[in-house]
C-alpha cells in the first residue's frame, strides 16, 4: 500500500495522473485497502474456534484478489491499446454477449475452486473422468437431502462435483465463443488472436486441474492451479477487451 502510494503521489505531482486516469488509479488504491480488510476477515475467521479459516471468507477473499486484479489489468489495457478503431457495434455485439457471460461463469469457477481449497474438497475423490468410477457419488444427494441447499457450498464432495463439472462447461464455452470469433469475417486479427490465446490457456488450466487432482493435490500444483487460474481470468478480460479495440 506504501509503494502504491507514493508512486501515485509521485506521478500525480509530475502530472502523469489526471483526469479519468487519477480516478482509476486511486480506485486500485481503494481496492487494495478493501483487500486487507477482507484479509483481515478471512484471517479472524481461524482464531476463534477453528484452528482454520472459513472457505466462505476464503473464497470472498480470493474472488476479490481476482476483481482488484481485473480492475487494474482493465485499466493497463486500456493505456497500452487505445481504443482508436472501434468495430461497429451491430458486428460484434453477439460476440461481447457470450463474452461477458463467460467472464462471470469464470468467475464463479474460481470462487467454486477457492471452496474446494478451503475445504480440502480436492483431497477426496482423486479419479478422473469419474469420482470413484460414479459420475456423481451418493454422497452428494445424501448431502443434499440432510442440508439442503448449503450443501452445494458446504459439502467437500458436492464442492469438487460442480467444480468438475462447470470446467467442462467454461471450456466448452471457450471453445464456442473462440470459434465464433476466428469465423467471424468482421473480427479483427487481435480479437481473432485473443481468442486463440483464450483456447491455449483453458486447454493448459484443464491438463493441469487433471494432473492436480489424480496427483491428490499436492501444495506445489495446487498454487500452480491457482496462478493458472489467473491467466485464464486476464486471458477471458483481454479477448472481451480486444473484440473492439
Amino acid at each position: 500500500g506504501f509503494v502504491f502510494l507514493g508512486g501515485f503521489l509521485y506521478f500525480v505531482y509530475k502530472g502523469a495522473l489526471k483526469g479519468k486516469l487519477l480516478w482509476q488509479t486511486a480506485g486500485m488504491f481503494l481496492l487494495g485497502g478493501i483487500q486487507g480488510f477482507l484479509g483481515w476477515y478471512m484471517v479472524s475467521s481461524g482464531l476463534t474456534q477453528n484452528v482454520y479459516v472459513s472457505h466462505l471468507r476464503l473464497a470472498i477473499h480470493l474472488t476479490f484478489a481476482f476483481i482488484t486484479f481485473g480492475y487494474i489489468f482493465y485499466i493497463a489495457l486500456t493505456q497500452l491499446y487505445p481504443k482508436k478503431e472501434l468495430q461497429p457495434e451491430n458486428q460484434i455485439s453477439k460476440l461481447k454477449q457470450p463474452a461477458n457471460l463467460l467472464l462471470l461463469m469464470v468467475t464463479l469457477q474460481i470462487v467454486y475452486g477457492a471452496f474446494v481449497a478451503g475445504l480440502k474438497a480436492g483431497h477426496i475423490y482423486t479419479t478422473w473422468p469419474g469420482m470413484d468410477g460414479s459420475w456423481a457419488p451418493d454422497s452428494i444427494s445424501f448431502a443434499f437431502e440432510k442440508n439442503g441447499i448449503s450443501s452445494l457450498w458446504n459439502n467437500p464432495a458436492s464442492v469438487q462435483f460442480i467444480h468438475r463439472n462447470m470446467a467442462f462447461l467454461v471450456t466448452t464455452m471457450i471453445i464456442l465463443v473462440a470459434f465464433q470469433t476466428l469465423k467471424n469475417s468482421f473480427s479483427l486479427k487481435a480479437s481473432k488472436d485473443a481468442a486463440l490465446l483464450l483456447l491455449s490457456v483453458v486447454f493448459l488450466q484443464v491438463v493441469l486441474g487433471i494432473i492436480t487432482l489424480v496427483m491428490s493435490v499436492p501444495v506445489w500444483l495446487g498454487v500452480l492451479h491457482q496462478a493458472m487460474a489467473f491467466f485464464l481470468f486476464a486471458s477471458v478480460i483481454y479477448y472481451r477487451y480486444r473484440l473492439s479495440a
